[in-house]
């Protein structure tokens, strides 16, 4: 369930590890998370006093999850290999602060639980694709002259109903 307020938090590494989740036993390296400071829509900032620790899954299986996953990894420190990042390894991320940002999503259920994960990464991608005939095509059509802008403007007291 939801114990954290959305936004941004400042978390420290408590644990890691390989595992599986859902039904299709996806694979995802896995960090477990105590938040300590909030960041406030305001700009404050707040120490958390967290009684619960989040995992954040870093999804390994496409290409472009394990690509994104390890870009994360490798700002943290990790050199590539990824046996390195079994409890244990040489990579040791225990004790590491990471900014992450929480947002909650419901189940169809009714609960609402915590996601903790990396902030947003790139550009964000336009979702239209602009036609430019389109406002060619409006400017030819709908194009206000000169003189009815200048007629409109200017009236003579004649024309005045008061």
């Amino acid at each position: 369930m939801s114990s954290y307020n959305e936004g941004t938090y400042d978390c420290t590494i408590m644990g890691q590890g390989f595992g599986t989740a859902g039904e299709k036993q996806t694979p995802y390296f896995g960090i477990e998370v105590l938040p300590h400071k909030y960041y406030g829509a305001d700009g404050g900032e707040f120490t958390v006093d967290a009684k619960f620790t989040r995992t954040v899954k870093l999804w390994m299986n496409s290409d472009s999850n394990v690509e994104r996953s390890s870009e994360y990894l490798t700002d943290l420190g990790w050199d590539g290999k990824y046996k390195d990042l079994e409890p244990g390894g040489e990579c040791d991320l225990t004790g590491k602060t990471i900014t992450l940002v929480n947002k909650h999503h419901e189940t169809e259920d009714g609960k609402v639980w915590d996601t903790f994960e990396f902030p947003f990464r790139g550009e964000a991608l336009s979702t239209i694709a602009n036609d430019n005939s389109i406002a060619a095509k409006l400017d030819r059509m709908y194009k206000p002259s000169k003189a009815k802008k200048a007629t409109a403007a200017t009236t003579t007291d004649e024309e005045t109903p008061f």
